[in-house]
């Protein structure tokens, strides 16, 4: 019998199984959203503090957290 294990997301990101991107790639997707006034790190660390965003390891790698509920600014 195969026994079925959930995953937390932290837990599937850091497995591998969330797809991860990188400070450029989530620059290209979300800079146009800040009137590209943001630059890479800064989005990166926006995304970060609103829990939009969760690190990968020690790598420069982000997962994009799927249960993230915009509040607004």
């Amino acid at each position: 019998m195969t026994k079925t294990i959930k995953l937390s997301f932290i837990d599937a990101v850091l497995l591998g199984h969330i797809k991860t991107y990188t400070k450029k790639e989530l620059f290209l997707m979300y800079a146009p959203n800040f009137n590209f006034e943001l630059d890479t790190d800064q989005i990166v660390e926006h995304g970060l503090k609103v829990n939009f965003l969760v690190k990968k390891g020690k790598h420069d790698l982000y997962a994009i957290n799927p249960d993230y509920i915009s509040v607004g600014e």
